[in-house]
């Protein structure tokens, strides 16, 4: 989910970066290698019209929108396609997911209405604000930044922990995002590429081994995404500096807390958690900490029993991809050493 209501006051944040290195990466989504006077008035105009929209829906009331039909969700994203607001549309396009989904439907509703709304107000001060929140503000519009833009960019070259991945659909192309850790700084990185028909993906990331390697961040208020600019051969870990892992679970959701206070518009974020149990209530999954509190496992995740398995019952350290709402575990730190975490197979 995205940022509480509170951010609706604030128009004023900062960027983190994603990345897609390699030949053709860029073909599933608007590039920003020309941000044009016509096209910029083509997104303002996309925008004012969805903040119409927005208002329409509010004023009719957050319960109405249980009954309408499909149109009225894919109408207003179909317009921002044409305003080469593609990401947006997305986001305007899931929103139909929510309404009857479960009981708290409607604060999550408002919750992702709040984000827009909050992105709409910033474009409209586009020109006011720092490099960094304008480079925000065309990632969630649907602008990657071009190659152009990293060559300013310092180089940041270290030993480079490979912590896991998880591979999605997008607008009809597979995607991959891998997280980093530096192992000496403890700094993240969000690596994203896009599959090749014959290749597959452009980086061999192994998980649980150490990449020496060269990246570079895009421009960001909290740099994030990056892209791989030179790699040499994966070795082994050796022994991870608990010191970059959360403590508890109320640790890592600050650390993501102040994420989102410089770019409320940042979807997903890992988190490294100490000393976290896996346990099923209900069939459902979920993480509980030292503390006894617990934040829950994404429901589509296939490998909770592979997580139980690597567990055993007792506390272990755990890489996952946060949204804001659920957790999708990527691998964990099994006799000092990072496990993938695939489905058990049954034989």
């Amino acid at each position: 989910m995205g940022p509480s209501a509170a951010l609706w006051q604030k128009p004023g944040l900062q960027c983190a970066g994603v990345v897609l290195s390699g030949p053709g990466q860029r073909d599933w989504i608007i590039s920003s290698q020309t941000t044009s006077p016509r096209r910029r008035q083509d997104v303002a105009a996309g925008l004012q019209e969805l903040e119409l929209w927005l208002h329409d829906l509010l004023r009719g009331g957050i319960a109405q929108v249980q009954h309408q039909p499909a149109e009225y969700w894919q109408g207003p994203a179909g317009r921002l396609v044409d305003a080469q607001a593609v990401s947006l549309a997305r986001q305007v396009r899931n929103l139909a997911q929510l309404p009857g989904r479960s009981a708290d439907w409607p604060e999550r509703l408002l919750l992702e209405l709040s984000e827009i709304h909050l992105l709409i107000q910033a474009y409209k001060q586009f020109d006011q604000l720092e490099p960094g929140l304008q480079a925000d503000i065309h990632w969630a519009i649907g602008w990657v930044p071009s190659d152009a833009a990293l060559r300013h960019q310092p180089q940041v070259a270290g030993r480079w922990l490979v912590l896991g991945s998880r591979e999605s659909k997008e607008v009809g192309q597979h995607l991959r995002r891998s997280y980093l850790l530096e192992m000496a700084t403890g700094r993240l990185a969000q690596i994203t590429e896009q599959k090749q028909a014959r290749t597959g993906y452009e980086t061999d990331l192994p998980v649980g081994l150490v990449l020496p390697a060269t990246l570079v961040y895009y421009p960001s208020n909290a740099p994030l995404r990056a892209a791989v600019v030179t790699a040499g051969e994966p070795e082994p870990a050796g022994t991870f500096n608990p010191a970059w892992s959360q403590p508890d679970l109320r640790a890592a959701l600050a650390a993501f807390g102040a994420i989102l206070s410089q770019n409320p518009w940042q979807r997903q974020y890992p988190l490294i958690l100490r000393e976290v149990t896996p346990l099923q209530r209900q069939n459902a999954w979920y993480v509980a900490d030292q503390r006894g509190e617990w934040l829950a496992i994404d429901p589509g995740c296939p490998e909770p029993w592979t997580l139980l398995a690597y567990s055993g019952g007792r506390p272990l350290t755990l890489a996952a991809e946060w949204n804001g709402e659920l957790l999708w575990p990527l691998s964990a730190c099994v006799d000092d050493r990072w496990v993938e975490l695939r489905p058990l197979k049954v034989r």
